[in-house]
Formats: structure tokens, C-alpha cells, sequence
């Protein structure tokens, strides 16, 4: 069968996206034989990026798929990573939805399942742009945890998947037609993490401002059935455990509510329930409860864990988790502070709040920061002389 093949329009594909790591992709593979398929037909289409490497090319060639069409693609040019993403996510018009793997993850056994759920419950919201089955207990942006507000089995957050996502042909076709007409992008202006608008090989950043832009959202599940095994690969040297998450090993009967239902978060991370709860406007409140959005936009009001030189409306205590249900709760600190931006005061008490270390890095050994941090100097240092070399 061609993967053009009309039938292939009512079947969620899965592809699996290499380059030249014959072990990961191996155990990707592998983890995609033992998965349960609640459906009878699963095509499987494999890329993998022109790398020479004649090993993966014969493996990924001889490897037998269990549960339907095999499909292989080995890239003639070397197209790295980001045009690989979207040459992968152009299939999805073959299909009626795509679920992209790159080789550096492994799947639970219940994955498939949970991507039928959500795509036959979000695939038609005009607001959902992406679905993932992996979740991280991590703002990578700043470095800190992240608890999602649970009250069904899925969350959303204004920032797109790289692991496990999923994108129906509508989704992605949505953002292409976006990119051709915003290329090229001027990501200065716009109200999103620096962190974000300094990547420079990163697909994501480009779909990240489409949905800052288009207010849009993807799904993520509060129990993660796809992990990053942190494999060295294009963006580190070396494995990354902070990718790792925890995996559902067991099945489930997903609980999907409708969307407008969801718990919701923007690209900063901020349950944006704060603005109902605090009684102000989307246009007049910054939400910055990780202590890391400079308010673009200019807005009176900012709710944030810095020590800012404004007059203080009111305070909030870190004692509940996640931090925003100090706010939902009303419970009355100093960790937390609402501004009015429009009236200055002499003391600012300093930058940065020192308590936030007790909240957020509850239980960490302090007797391992030097060790720790030397190591992650190092890690820098290799990650900058790599790039020199390959300048």
C-alpha cells in the first residue's frame, strides 16, 4: 500500500525521526512493538536523515513492524533537524493525524491509546494546535518545577511539544500556511520567554509564537506516556536527565473534558485562572510567577515573585502546591506580590526573593551544589567548544 493510499486518511500514524543513532533508534522501535493498539491498522513510517550510517539504513530497512504498513524513508541530502520536523510534519496530509517520535525517546505501553483519546476529543477545537503524551515536571525555562493544577487527566499550555507530539493534518497545514506568510519573523516585539527567541535550530520557536500569536494551545497529559531518555545527540553533547520524566507504565481510561474545561497555562508557565481570580483583565495583568516575564507589553498590574519598586496592592505566601493555588486560596505572605506599576516607591527590598529557593528546591541536598554546579560549567564549556569546532 502507497502512503498516499485513501484508507491511510482515517489512521493515526506513527513516525519515527533519526539521524544516525542506531541504539536509540533501536530502542524506540522496540518499545513501539510492545505497545498496545486498540485499533487493527497502524502505519509506520520511519526517516531517517542522510548521516551515511549504513547500519541504521539496513536496520530501520529489515525491521519488522507488527501492526501494519511500513514505510522508510532514508533522506538522499542532509536536511537537520528542524527540516526534518517539517518535512515529517507534511505527511500528516496522508493521514488523519501523525505522531512524531525522534529517536532519543521511548514510549509506555498505553501511548497510542491516550493519542486516540485526545485527538478524537481536541482534534477539531480550532484553539488546540498540538497534543503531546509527554509531560515534565519542569519549567526549562527558568530552571524550576512545575506542578500542573489537576482536575481531569489533561492540561494546557500555550507552548509546543518536541517529544511525543502529535498534529492532525488540520493543526500543522494551520501553522505552515502561518510561517509561509510570517517568513521572515522579527521575534523581538513579541511577549514570550528570551530564552525562547535566542534558538537558533529549534522548529519550536516558530510554532511557539504561532500560538502566542493566534492564542492557541496544546494538550499535554498530567501522567506522561512518552519519556526523553536524554541521549547526546544535534543540541548536547552529552545525556540529559533533566529531559527524563516519569513513565506510565500501567492503562488507563483517559478523563477528557471539553476544552474550554481545561486548566490552562500561557508560554510563561502561569495558570491564566489568575486572571478571573484576581478580578482584572488579560490586557491589564502580567502573570510572573516564575519571576521571568519583563512585561513587553507594558501592563499596570504584575503579579510576580520579584521584588519590584512599585507600590504593593497585596501579598501571598509559597505555601501551598502549585503556587498558584496560593492566589486561588487568598493566603495572605509576602512571597508573592501584586503591583500597581503606575505608582513607584523608594525601596524595592531587592531583586530577587530568597524564599523561592526553599519553595521550589524543596528536598535538593545542598551538600551537592558545588560538585553539581562544576559540573554543569563543564558542560557549558563543552557545549561552546563543540559549537567553535563545528563553525
Amino acid at each position: 500500500m502507497k502512503i498516499d493510499d485513501i484508507s491511510n486518511l482515517s489512521k493515526i500514524a506513527i513516525i519515527v525521526i533519526g539521524y544516525n543513532r542506531l541504539e536509540c533508534t533501536g530502542k524506540l522501535l522496540n518499545s513501539l512493538n510492545e505497545a498496545f493498539y486498540p485499533v487493527e491498522e497502524v502505519p509506520l513510517v520511519i526517516s531517517i536523515d542522510k548521516s551515511g550510517n549504513k547500519a541504521l539504513y539496513d536496520y530501520v530497512k529489515d525491521f519488522y513492524w507488527k501492526y501494519g504498513e511500513k514505510y522508510v524513508f532514508i533522506r538522499e541530502e542532509r536536511l537537520g533537524l528542524q527540516r526534518h520536523i517539517f518535512e515529517c510534519g507534511n505527511l500528516s496530509i496522508h493521514f488523519k493525524a501523525v505522531i512524531l517520535l525522534e529517536d532519543d525517546v521511548i514510549v509506555a505501553p498505553d501511548y497510542y491509546n491516550y493519542f486516540i483519546s485526545a485527538v478524537n476529543r481536541y482534534g477539531e477545537y480550532n484553539q488546540v494546535a498540538c497534543i503531546s503524551a509527554y509531560s515534565n515536571y519542569l519549567n526549562g525555562y527558568v530552571g524550576l518545577p512545575f506542578f500542573p493544577m489537576v482536575n481531569h487527566d489533561v492540561f494546557a499550555i500555550q507552548e509546543v511539544s518536541s517529544t511525543g507530539e502529535c498534529f492532525t493534518s488540520r493543526m500543522w497545514n494551520e501553522f505552515i500556511n502561518w510561517k509561509t506568510v510570517h517568513t521572515p519573523f522579527d521575534f523581538t516585539p513579541l511577549d514570550m520567554p528570551e530564552k525562547i527567541k535566542r534558538w537558533k535550530e529549534a522548529w519550536t520557536k516558530y510554532y511557539n509564537a504561532y500560538m502566542v500569536l493566534e492564542d492557541k494551545y496544546c494538550v499535554y497529559p498530567c501522567f506522561s506516556t512518552i519519556t526523553n531518555t536524554g541521549a547526546a545527540g544535534v543540541h548536547s553533547v552529552h545525556s540529559e536527565t533533566v529531559v527524563q520524566t516519569v513513565l506510565m507504565t500501567g492503562r488507563r481510561k483517559w478523563d477528557m473534558p471539553k476544552f474550554d474545561d481545561l486548566v490552562k497555562y500561557d508560554i510563561y508557565t502561569n495558570n491564566i485562572c489568575l486572571y478571573k481570580t484576581l478580578g482584572y483583565k488579560q490586557n491589564e495583568l502580567c502573570l510572573d510567577m516564575y519571576g521571568h516575564n519583563p512585561n513587553y507589553l507594558g501592563k499596570r498590574y504584575v503579579l510576580t515573585t520579584k521584588r519590584l519598586p512599585y507600590k504593593i496592592i497585596k501579598g501571598f505566601e509559597l505555601s501551598y502546591r502549585p503556587h498558584e493555588l496560593n492566589i486561588e486560596y487568598n493566603n495572605p505572605g509576602d512571597d508573592v506580590r501584586l503591583y500597581d506599576t503606575s505608582i513607584k516607591t523608594v525601596k524595592n527590598g531587592g531583586r530577587f526573593n530568597n524564599e523561592l529557593i526553599n519553595y521550589y528546591l524543596y528536598g535538593f541536598n545542598v551538600k551537592s551544589l558545588p560538585y553539581f554546579s562544576i559540573c554543569k560549567i563543564l558542560e557549558i564549556l563543552k557545549q561552546k567548544c563543540k559549537k567553535k569546532l563545528q563553525s
